[in-house]
This record gives C-alpha cells, sequence and structure tokens, in this order.
C-alpha cells in the first residue's frame, strides 16, 4: 500500500510541476500584454494632449486652465522617456510650434485696438497666417509618426 502511493506521488510530482510553469507562463504573459496596454495608454495621451494643444492654438478654442496646462507639459516631458527618438523629435517641433504660435496670438491680443501700433499688428497677423499651414503638416506628421508606437496588433 504504501509503494503505491510513493510510485503515485512520484508520478504527480512532474505533473504538478508542469502545471506549476504553465500558471507561470500564463502570468508573464497576462503581465506583459497589461504593460504594452498600459504603454499604449500613456502615448496616446501624449499623442492627444500635443494634437489638442495644435487644435486649441491654431482655432483659437481658448486659453489654457492651469491644470490642462501642466497635463500638457508633463505629457511632453514624459515623451522623451516613452517614445522613439525620432517620435519625440517630433513632438519636441509641436511644442516649439505650438508655444510660437501662442505668443503670436497673445501680441496679436495686446496690440488689438491700438491704432499706434497697427503697423506692428499687421506684421504680428502674417505670422500667425504663416504658421497655420505649418500647424497643419505638423498635425499630420504627428498622426503619421505616432501610428507606429500606438497599433495593437494582437486585438
Amino acid at each position: 500500500m504504501i509503494s503505491e502511493i510513493v510510485e503515485v506521488s512520484k508520478l504527480s510530482l512532474p505533473v504538478i510541476a508542469m502545471a506549476s510553469v504553465f500558471i507561470a507562463w500564463q502570468q508573464y504573459s497576462a503581465n506583459r500584454e497589461k504593460l504594452r496596454l498600459d504603454l499604449y495608454d500613456r502615448r496616446f495621451k501624449i499623442y492627444d494632449l500635443v494634437v489638442h494643444s495644435i487644435y486649441n492654438v491654431q482655432f483659437g478654442l481658448g486659453d489654457y486652465e492651469g491644470d490642462e496646462m501642466t497635463a500638457l507639459y508633463t505629457a511632453f516631458n514624459e515623451a522623451k522617456f516613452l517614445l522613439p527618438d525620432d517620435i519625440y523629435k517630433v513632438v519636441k517641433k509641436a511644442e516649439i510650434n505650438t508655444q510660437v504660435h501662442r505668443e503670436f496670438l497673445r501680441r496679436r491680443e495686446r496690440l488689438e485696438g491700438m491704432p499706434e501700433n497697427e503697423s506692428e499688428l499687421i506684421k504680428v497677423q502674417k505670422a500667425i497666417e504663416e504658421l497655420e499651414p505649418k500647424l497643419d503638416s505638423l498635425r499630420d506628421e504627428l498622426t503619421e509618426a505616432f501610428s507606429r508606437v500606438l497599433k495593437i496588433k494582437k486585438f
């Protein structure tokens, strides 16, 4: 009787070991997928905030509130660490162009209604109009660059 129990226990050990390996592999795979999805979420948030900032300055959707501006700058900072260098360069270019455009809009707002600054206002308006096509192409460039890291192939 005892010898039969020993024989059964010898056979059950490899089965238990295989089950443990299978469970460990499943947990590893699930955690890896969760990491991919978390990275996707963080990258998409960066993309969404950067594109929204372009729309914001381009179409005058209003200035950012304190929390929105903080989220935007956080996204710009996270981009350096969460994105490949070539995509980060496009994000950095978007950051610079939106800041320049936003500054021109502020300058135009200050100059409006002052007849003595009419020539300066014309220059600022011309600069704003010249930046508009750059922002359009930049938005397309961002979408194309991010499409490489925002594709989920398994779903």
